[in-house]
């Protein structure tokens, strides 16, 4: 069962980066390639911290499709979106993505590194939440509410592979939930 849910984890997050890049391609979106450039350094930490710490290769697939995803996405930016300064938070992420970096390296320790980009991810996300509270209508509530779904599939395999590792759950709930309020922030 837990097979089932993590392809359709990976499925679902496939079809929500397919449907926000296929706005892009349509030019109903124009993405910041400064704020993808910074997603992709970090989901490309985030995958392969969690890999490393969950040791799970069925835990691991959908981080792996949604860093594959959002490096997709930044090149798609790269053609079709438009250069920002690297705004306040996308700096604030990128120092602590760097700092989890050095942390791994230094400490050996893919969970503190994985924990610690938690913290990124969710400052990451105040931009977006800024954003859609002040429009809803910059974003799509449908991919949202399509990630909040991968995202809850991904907590029921971490689940249903309990091993009895809580900071397995810590990625999953925390982008569930990140993913969820954007959703509900958009339909308003």
């Amino acid at each position: 069962m837990n097979i089932i849910f993590g392809i359709l984890a990976g499925l679902l997050n496939i079809l929500a980066f397919g449907i926000y890049n296929w706005q892009t391609l349509q030019g109903q979106a124009s993405p910041n390639i400064t704020s993808w450039t910074v997603w992709s350094f970090m989901t490309l930490l985030n995958f392969t911290s969690y890999k490393e710490m969950t040791k799970d290769g069925w835990k691991s697939l959908l981080p792996t499709i949604s860093g594959i995803q959002c490096i997709l996405t930044f090149v798609l930016a790269l053609f079709q979106g438009q250069i920002k300064g690297l705004g306040l938070y996308d700096g604030i992420v990128l120092v602590v993505g760097i700092t989890a970096s050095l942390l791994w390296w230094r400490l050996k320790s893919p969970t503190v590194t994985n924990m610690m980009l938690q913290l990124g991810i969710t400052i990451g996300f105040i931009p977006t939440l800024q954003s859609v509270w002040a429009r809803p209508q910059s974003e799509i509530a449908l991919c949202w509410f399509i990630w909040t779904v991968s995202f809850a599939f991904q907590t029921i395999v971490v689940i249903l592979r309990w091993k009895g590792q809580k900071r397995d759950l810590v990625y999953p709930v925390n982008c569930l939930w990140l993913h969820l309020v954007v959703a509900l922030l958009a339909l308003r």
